[in-house]
């Protein structure tokens, strides 16, 4: 059997990452995301931690454009414009990631706990069903 699981650079897990990010701004849980890609939601924090970690590195041509750029007074210079990186510290980031993680489960977990209390009132209308027939 051959291995058939994807294989993702590092330049295409930064560009998923982005998109969830800019997904989960506009109100987007990382499950949703992830379903995107056909991706498991683990596989997007354990990503994000990497980048966190700084162990995600783009190629060198990733983050920087080759284009002209006005300065003052008209002058045109020529070079790589960099693109500004977070200013988050690390340890912020790994709080972020871990506070939307615990979000995700929270949501999950009320999802569980609408079925269950879905599933006990009709038990409980089952019961009074019953004890109407027995009575009946």
């Amino acid at each position: 059997m051959t291995d058939t699981r994807r294989r993702f650079t590092d330049d295409e897990k930064l560009k998923i990452l982005e998109e969830a990010d800019k997904a989960q701004k506009e109100g987007k849980s990382i499950p949703e995301v992830a379903e995107m890609y056909s991706l498991y939601t683990s596989a997007i924090y354990e990503w994000r931690r990497a980048r966190a970690a700084g162990k995600l590195k783009p190629t060198k041509t990733n983050g920087v454009k080759e284009e002209k750029t006005k300065a003052i007074g008209d002058a045109v210079t020529e070079g790589p414009v960099p693109v500004a990186t977070p200013s988050q510290t690390v340890r912020e980031e790994m709080l972020l990631l871990r506070v939307q993680e615990l979000e995700d489960a929270l949501s999950i977990a009320m999802k569980k706990a609408e079925r269950a209390e879905t599933l006990l009132r009709l038990h409980k209308q089952v019961a009074e069903l019953e004890a109407e027939m027995m009575a009946g």
